[in-house]
């Protein structure tokens, strides 16, 4: 005897698990639709019924991020240290660079003093550099003479030499409080 799979034995268990499953799926059907149609509709209580559906929602929703934004956390975390990690490598790399060149830089210094010893090497003062702009030209057909604008008060002597970008134009021949010839 063949078993008919949609049989009407009201004893069959497939045949209740059948409408239940049918009735499930109907009545979901049926709450979507009315969820759109609500949804879809404008209307000053409809916009609180809205309101109130997302607020039942946003736990459920706000709870479900929540692994993630965990793991995002790791991820960046795991980043940083990376980032870091090969930051601390290269600025190793440059430290002993960096000993390296002081290394040699003390071997020049004594090897610089050394050679001063055997050439009797005598210290200069150290020259000052001023730069002033020019704010007169008072050259005359036999002299040629500019006023600058630095005097005494800026330290300015009479002898200094004057020069350009190239090289030597003449020297300071007075000084004034605040300019100089």
């Amino acid at each position: 005897m063949q078993i008919d799979r949609y049989s009407s034995d009201p004893d069959d268990p497939k045949r209740h698990e059948r409408s239940a499953k049918g009735m499930v799926v109907t009545l979901l059907f049926l709450f979507l639709i009315g969820l759109f149609v609500i949804w879809r509709i404008e209307g000053d209580r409809l916009d609180r019924i809205q309101a109130a559906i997302i607020g039942t929602f946003v736990p459920v929703i706000e709870s479900g991020q929540q692994p993630g934004e965990f793991f995002a956390g790791i991820t960046a975390a795991i980043t940083r240290f990376t980032r870091y990690s090969q930051a601390y490598e290269s600025l190793e790399l440059v430290q002993n660079n960096l000993a390296e060149w002081q290394k040699r830089a003390q071997a020049l210094e004594l090897e610089n003093a050394a050679l001063k010893k055997i050439v009797n090497f005598i210290e200069v003062h150290k020259t000052a550099v001023l730069t002033v702009p020019v704010i007169a030209d008072t050259s005359s057909p036999f002299t040629n003479s500019l006023l600058v604008n630095a005097g005494s008060e800026n330290g300015v002597q009479v002898g200094w030499m004057a020069t350009d970008g190239v090289g030597v134009v003449g020297h300071v021949t007075s000084v004034g409080p605040v300019i100089s010839r």
